[in-house]
């Protein structure tokens, strides 16, 4: 939270905007969170694998910087090193993410733009991204969720249409003035003063609305003017004004109340609290220390750190020890004139270094299901070099169908299990309602020792399903989901094998926007076909095989074919007289083909060309003029390239 400041310098040179709340922000890395990396709140972020584990990050508004502190560090310690200065375009801090590549995130609330930082960044960097500008909507940004995917969660203080704030999610890989892909705002939302938000692993959204004491809860894909799923208040809550919120990876809540509100605390929720809820914890009372507690971190064996600027100790981070409940005093704090605070924001502990944690592959039951048909996903757990065997949870997502980036709402989300080692876990089967192409992701919570971890959306090796419409033939649409080249090492194609699902009856196969001629493809079986290429330029082609039912849909890179051009190796000789006659053998790749393939020497035509396969050709050499030249094969696919193998000289 931010109390109210009137020229307050900053190391930047400027003064400090004046506002009277603050906020603080989500995600939590050290329960869990299902991010890879950062689980942070208002302006302190969990450290990056860059950074050992309990590597702590403060944004100091201040003093206009980012400190970060050794791990372990408490009482009276100087910060490892700053980030602040003219270049580095921070103004008024108001939150701080670490992302798992070690990239440094700051949520700029007197600059109304998010800037990034290369990992290690110190000093007056330069930022290497900055969101910012009229399509971005962001206007009083304070705390942010960073999700393992690369979305980005911001929560408007007060959105530039004063509907109490919002809250906006920009998509992976954003930079500049980027236009948000959701943006919840609006009278229906019951917001009144935005600060913290956070995510748990499903994608849902919890947002506090400090001023009405509450928290909004949002489900995943949520946008526009929309009412929360359910909300969070009432008198049983010891919810004052919420400040910063962290939701853990199975959904555990945490919630600091400051705001110069009715309480100063800590209230920590069970997972899936709801209404009127009793904490499970509840930090308050003069043993405390707060004075103003305002974000809030928590590590990966529970241990929690609130900021604090009015702290009785002074500016401090505040850590409370886990399960820690009642008019406890904090088990230490990080306070004094050397750790340069002034104006804390929030605070962040990284996790397990990434690298030699667990890791996580998957296989799905299938890559194309009719509509109607059931789809699942297992994952597979392996220990990592660090040598700890795996704890934590396990969550499986769906997307789509056809959401290549598994930036919406999923239309399935498992339940959490509880993960008891390296091994083999399963999501229960998901029938989906609509075609189309359909995305898995498994989701590890990490633990003590391993880091989070999530599994790739798109590419390889992601796990994508088809689901095509059912027929009455009792087949879907084809699908191809692999093209083989069959031949020798060199290169020499006699045929492709195409695998996939419902191929029998194909009428057509195309490479590219070429069909295969008639008498030039065979079905093997349902989910084999055998086919010679048509010619055509090199380059690489997308194979779509066509039947009764229809044709099958692009599945780069699976269902690609690659075209290759003619190259020469070796000619012997590679010399010969200047009144040509002789005859050269060249040995090489991809001379088959119709028409047959020519030769020139120099750009003169060989009078006589002999192709003895797909790797040799027999050539008359043409009379030239002394000296070297480049001897050129030209087939259907191209012309060979100039190489030192493709010298010849005349003498």
């Amino acid at each position: 939270m931010r109390v109210q400041q009137s020229g307050v310098a900053g190391h930047g040179g400027g003064s400090m905007k004046t506002r009277v709340l603050r906020g603080t922000l989500c995600v939590a890395l050290a329960l869990g969170a299902s991010l890879t990396m950062v689980a942070v709140s208002g302006g302190v972020a969990v450290a990056s694998a860059k950074d050992p584990q309990g590597t702590m990050y403060v944004a100091d508004e201040g003093d206009n910087a980012i400190d970060v502190y050794a791990p372990g560090s408490t009482g009276d310690v100087a910060p490892e090193r700053h980030i602040e200065g003219v270049n580095t375009g921070i103004n008024v801090p108001g939150d701080v993410k670490v992302d798992a590549g070690g990239d440094v995130w700051v949520s700029n609330y007197g600059g109304a733009s998010i800037t990034e930082y290369a990992p290690g960044a110190s000093g007056d960097a330069s930022p290497i991204c900055t969101i910012s500008g009229p399509k971005t909507q962001l206007n009083e940004n304070d705390d942010m969720s960073l999700e393992a995917n690369g979305t980005l969660v911001v929560g408007d203080i007060e959105d530039p249409g004063g509907q109490g704030g919002a809250v906006l999610v920009f998509a992976p890989g954003s930079c500049g003035d980027v236009a948000p892909i959701e943006e919840i705002v609006g009278s229906n939302t019951g917001f009144d003063y935005v600060d913290g938000v956070g995510t748990d692993a499903a994608g849902t959204i919890f947002a506090d609305s400090s001023l009405k004491g509450s928290v909004q809860v949002f489900p995943a894909g949520a946008n526009g003017n929309v009412a929360p799923e359910y909300t969070i208040s009432g008198s049983k809550t010891g919810l004052g004004y919420p400040d910063d919120i962290i939701v853990g990876f199975d959904g555990e809540l945490y919630v600091t109340n400051g705001y110069g509100g009715p309480v100063n605390s800590i209230t920590v929720f069970a997972p899936g609290a709801k209404g009127n809820a009793t904490p499970v914890q509840d930090i308050v009372g003069s043993n405390t220390e707060f004075g103003l507690p305002d974000d809030l971190a928590v590590d990966t064996s529970g241990n929690m750190y609130v900021t604090d600027s009015e702290a009785s100790v002074g500016p401090a981070v505040l850590k409370y020890a886990s399960g820690a409940t009642g008019n406890v005093a904090p088990t230490g704090a990080l306070t004094g004139p050397t750790t340069t605070l002034t104006v804390p924001e929030g605070v962040a502990v990284a996790g397990p270094p990434e690298g030699t944690g667990a890791t996580v592959s998957t296989t799905d039951s299938g890559r194309s299901i009719s509509l109607g048909s059931s789809t699942s996903d297992t994952a597979t757990i392996t220990e990592g070099t660090n040598r700890h065997s795996p704890t934590g949870s396990l969550v499986f997502k769906l997307f789509g169908p056809d959401d290549g980036n598994c930036s919406h709402a999923p239309a399935f989300v498992s339940s959490s299990q509880h993960v008891s080692g390296a091994g083999k876990y399963s999501s229960k089967a998901f029938t989906p309602t609509a075609v189309g192409t359909y995305s898995w992701q498994a989701l590890y919570s990490g633990d003590t020792h391993n880091p989070p971890v999530t599994t790739a959306c798109s590419g390889i090796p992601a796990e994508t399903v088809t689901v095509q419409k059912k027929t009455t033939t009792g087949c879907s649409t084809p699908v191809v989901d692999h093209v083989f080249r069959l031949g020798n090492a060199k290169l020499e194609t006699v045929r492709v094998l195409i695998t996939g699902n419902c191929l029998s009856g194909a009428t057509g196969v195309t490479f590219g926007a070429v069909a295969a001629g008639p008498g030039s493809f065979e079905v093997v079986t349902n989910r084999q076909i055998l086919a010679s290429p048509p010619e055509q330029p090199a380059g690489t082609v997308d194979v779509t095989v066509t039947t009764p039912e229809g044709t099958s849909a692009i599945n780069a890179p699976a269902d690609q074919y690659t075209y290759y051009l003619p190259r020469i190796l070796q000619l012997i000789p590679n010399h010969g007289p200047v009144a040509g006659g002789n005859t050269v053998i060249i040995h090489g790749l991809a001379f088959s083909g119709s028409p047959a393939p020519t030769v020139s020497f120099g750009g003169k035509p060989s009078p006589s060309v002999v192709v003895s396969g797909d790797d040799t050709i027999r050539a008359r050499v043409p009379a030239g003029t002394a000296g070297t030249v480049n001897v050129h094969v030209r087939t259907f696919a191209g012309t060979s390239l100039s190489t030192p193998a493709s010298r010849y000289t005349y003498k």
